[in-house]
C-alpha cells in the first residue's frame, strides 16, 4: 500500500527515484498510507461513537470526541516514529528529522531539487553514484570521498559559499553553522538559508563539471 505513495511524493519532493519510501514519507511530512487509512477508519468510529481499542487508545464510545481524535493521532504518530527509528534506510534524512512529528509540524518547509539531494544523500554525489553503478570513482575534486555531508560541510571547493551561509545562519541564531542538521531545519529562516546554500553548491558543481568537459 505504501509504495503507491512513491510517485506523488517524488513529485512533491523533487527527489531522485532511488530514495526509499521511508525517507520520502518523512521528507514530505506525509503519514504512511496504511496509517492514514487507519486514521480515517478509526476517526469514523469516533464520529459514530463506536467503541474500539488501538494500541494505547481505548475509546468507549462515550468519551469526548476531540480528545479521542487527538489520542488516535498521537498513537499513529508513535507507530510511524517506531518504524522510522528501526528503519535501516536513509539515515541521512534521519540526521535532520529524527522525530517525524517535527517534520509534520513544519508546514512552512518547501522542498526543491537541490535541497532534497542533501537531505536524502541521493543526488550529484560520487559516493552514492558509484554505489548505483553510475560512476567509476567516489572521490571529490578535492581528493576526499564525495558524500552529501562532505560537500555540504567540509569540501574546500565550496568554502566561500559555506562561509557566507554560516554567517547568515549565525545571525539567524544557528551558531553551529551547517554542522548540526537538526538546527538547520529548526526555523524557517535557517532553512531558507540552507536551501540557498544547497542551490549555490550544486549549481557551482555542475558549472565546474561542464567547464572541465569543454577543456
Amino acid at each position: 500500500m505504501n509504495s503507491s505513495q512513491r510517485s506523488p511524493m517524488l513529485r512533491m519532493s523533487r527527489g531522485y527515484a532511488t530514495a526509499s519510501t521511508d525517507a520520502l514519507q518523512v521528507i514530505c511530512g506525509t503519514m504512511p498510507l496504511d496509517l492514514e487509512a487507519k486514521y480515517r477508519y478509526y476517526k469514523g468510529l469516533i464520529k459514530a461513537r463506536t467503541a474500539f481499542a488501538l494500541g494505547n487508545v481505548q475509546y468507549n464510545g462515550g468519551d469526548e470526541t476531540s480528545k479521542a481524535t487527538i489520542d488516535l493521532e498521537n498513537e499513529l504518530m508513535d507507530i510511524w516514529q517506531s518504524r522510522w527509528n528501526s528503519s535501516i534506510k536513509e539515515r541521512t534524512i534521519y540526521e535532520y528529522f529524527s522525530r517525524v512529528r517535527n517534520r509534520v509540524e513544519k508546514i512552512w518547509i518547501e522542498l526543491d531539487h537541490f535541497t532534497v539531494q542533501f537531505l536524502t544523500g541521493h543526488g550529484d554525489f560520487k559516493s552514492k553514484l558509484m554505489k548505483l553503478g553510475l560512476k567509476e570513482e567516489d572521490t571529490c575534486a578535492c581528493g576526499e570521498i564525495e558524500t552529501a555531508a562532505h560537500v555540504l560541510r567540509y569540501c574546500k571547493i565550496y568554502e566561500e559559499e559555506r562561509s557566507q551561509a554560516e554567517e547568515r545562519l549565525n545571525q539567524a541564531g544557528v551558531s553551529t553553522g551547517v554542522n548540526n542538521p537538526k538546527e538547520i531545519v529548526l526555523s524557517r529562516e535557517a532553512f531558507i538559508i540552507f536551501k540557498g546554500l544547497c542551490k549555490e553548491i550544486l549549481t557551482k558543481k555542475e558549472a565546474q563539471r561542464r567547464n572541465a568537459e569543454q577543456e
